[in-house]
């Protein structure tokens, strides 16, 4: 869905020049002269990357929304971790990059985590608050 740049918020998820990032942090900028513009600070959710762009505050951005899920963690392989959704019992593999290796550490079978995805593509595990 397409948005004006000022709306945008930390978290949020918007395309980039074809890439899906996210918003780590934004400044509204008023000069003395001329329009406002926002300053985004965001993290490419695939690479890592990160980049600073500015918008004017008219301007429209396309801003997704991610599906989140219950998932249940069963097993680890040579280059994922298999979890399976709670709802409809269908396993997913999630790269081992997603997660970092304290977090990884802490897995044990059974565990029920949230996974956001994108198009059926993980692209976060947060672990439940008490391990």
């Amino acid at each position: 869905m397409k948005v004006a740049a000022i709306t945008l918020r930390k978290g949020n998820v918007i395309d980039n020049s074809g890439k899906l990032c996210l918003v780590t942090g934004y400044e509204i900028m008023q000069p003395g002269k001329g329009a406002s513009v926002i300053q985004v600070e965001m993290r490419d959710v695939r690479t890592g990357n990160k980049d600073n762009v500015r918008y004017r505050t008219q301007e429209m951005v396309e801003r997704f929304r991610l599906d989140q899920g219950e998932y249940q963690y069963l097993f680890a392989d040579d280059d994922n971790f298999n979890f399976m959704n709670q709802e409809n019992f269908e396993q997913i593999g999630v790269r081992k990059d997603i997660l970092d290796e304290t977090s990884a550490a802490f897995l044990t079978e059974g565990m029920i985590c949230q996974i956001e995805s994108f198009e059926g593509e993980p692209l976060s595990v947060t672990l439940p608050d008490t391990v």
